[in-house]
């Protein structure tokens, strides 16, 4: 249990609150490209964006 001491703001009668976090979220991403990702072995460069998917 948390305590907030000196509530603003808030309808809290008892100055106390139960809370849960779920952390249930899938980790995981997208990864794309403008292009065929395409390059050399003699140092060429492509670009590609890697985005996370959870929250």
């Amino acid at each position: 249990m948390k305590t907030r001491p000196n509530p603003t703001n808030s309808t809290i009668a008892d100055d106390k609150a139960t809370g849960k976090i779920a952390d249930d979220d899938i980790a995981g991403f997208t990864f794309s490209s403008a292009t065929e990702l395409i390059t050399t072995e003699a140092g060429g460069t492509d670009s590609f964006t890697i985005q996370l998917t959870s929250k």
